[in-house]
């Protein structure tokens, strides 16, 4: 299997934006819940307090940001 296998072309989004952390992960939240048909609100929640439990970023200004 390859990783592109997994991911939705829907939910990529190019050449976005962000001055912080919160709001790269309000982009996230947005397509995630438009991917997911979820509540954009309680997905950015999610994404915010998981974050406080400890940093997704792997360096490089790369980040797997996530939550259940």
């Amino acid at each position: 299997m390859q990783i592109g296998e997994f991911l939705d072309r829907g939910a990529i989004s190019l050449r976005v934006s962000a001055a912080n952390k919160r709001q790269a992960l309000k982009v996230v939240a947005d397509i995630a819940a438009r991917s997911l048909k979820l509540d954009a609100g309680q997905v950015l929640d999610a994404l915010v307090e998981r974050e406080q439990a400890g940093s997704t970023g792997v360096g490089y200004g790369v980040a797997a940001p996530h939550a259940r």
